[in-house]
């Protein structure tokens, strides 16, 4: 349970693109991009804000200077560089734990299904449709709910797990980094809070040039917002596209891929939760969207897959559909390394 490691190299972050259908040394410019209104961007005329966030007790320590030269002590006698390496211990080891971290993950997965993800603002930031609003705050009650049990099954596990790390952890346990049940319970939290941005009325109160600034930098972060707002849908649903052609394609040997219910089941979620998602009004999108829906309006992802798995002529006319659908959405979707957004 204890830890150690060198400390990673520092280099320069590249940025990245995931799951983007070509690697550009230069951004590739669509050639039907996103339209911005004719007149001012309200985006919080039809959507507000949810903020979500987690807590959870963090489960490592840096181990002090003492339980460092016991940690070191078994390196067969050779001297370390304290500098050169970093230390830590887990506190405790429970698959109860991990459960909650994974459950937090699950959640994040849903909201990025029917919302717009904020990250140009802040973590956990969520631009959620009127519309999908109150089925939103719905699921996220139930979450809440699910969760707790959880945390309630580590809780009571948390003092065994406490005695096998005393046991694991020899001279490097340290009895004042563990809580009391009641304590630990506390360190867990899901909560939301529902958000919208603007520029306050009382600026003008302190003069117009005051608030005629602050209107024009928020018109151009709006514009800025529609914008990488109109990029992302556009991208959310040619990755699925390029995600099911990749398996309906035949392949170079022959051999057909494998099809399972979750290649439809991504599509199937992705189009039937882009109304919600379209807080843009990007028409161009949803055209296309709608071609895609009639190809599997319908049908079960069960249902669906078994016939491309079984029907050859049916499958390679899926294929052909959709291959269309992705050169045209590719026409409509910027790719650039400095853009990055993961809908996994």
């Amino acid at each position: 349970m204890a830890k150690i490691k060198s400390p990673p190299k520092k280099t320069a972050k590249k940025p990245k693109v995931t799951n983007t259908p070509t690697k550009a040394a230069s951004p590739k410019v669509p050639s039907n991009p996103p339209k911005l209104p004719s007149g001012p961007v309200d985006l919080f005329k039809d959507a507000v804000c949810i903020d979500l966030y987690f807590r959870k007790p963090g489960n490592s320590r840096k181990l002090d200077s003492e339980e460092f030269k016991i940690v070191v002590a078994g390196n067969r006698g050779k001297s370390m560089d304290e500098k050169m390496v970093k230390a830590q211990k887990d506190l405790w080891d429970s698959i109860e734990f991990d459960k909650v971290a994974a459950f937090d993950g699950k959640v994040g997965l849903y909201m990025r299904s029917l919302c717009m993800p904020l990250t140009n603002l802040r973590k956990g930031s969520y631009l959620v449709s009127n519309e999908a609003l109150t089925p939103v705050i719905k699921q996220l009650e139930v979450f809440k709910g699910e969760r707790q049990t959880l945390v309630e099954e580590f809780l009571t596990v948390y003092p065994q797990k406490v005695q096998e790390a005393k046991e694991r952890l020899k001279e490097a346990f340290d009895p004042t980094n563990y809580l009391t049940v009641s304590a630990v319970r506390r360190k867990f939290e899901m909560a939301w809070s529902v958000t919208e941005f603007g520029v306050p009325v009382s600026l003008k109160s302190f003069g117009a040039d005051i608030y005629d600034e602050e209107s024009k930098k928020f018109q151009e972060s709006m514009k800025e917002l529609h914008k990488e707002i109109s990029h992302n849908l556009r991208l959310a649903v040619l990755q699925a596209v390029q995600r099911l052609t990749s398996v309906l394609a035949p392949s170079t040997d022959g051999k057909k891929h494998k099809i399972h219910d979750s290649n439809l089941e991504n599509i199937m979620t992705i189009l039937e939760n882009f109304s919600k998602q379209n807080i843009v009004k990007d028409e161009d999108c949803a055209k296309i969207v709608e071609e895609a829906k009639k190809l599997v309006q319908g049908r079960s992802a069960e249902s669906m897959s078994q016939d491309l798995r079984d029907n050859f002529e049916y499958r390679g006319k899926i294929f052909k559909e959709f291959d269309k659908i992705g050169k045209k959405l590719e026409d409509m979707v910027e790719i650039s390394e400095e853009r990055y957004i993961d809908f996994s």
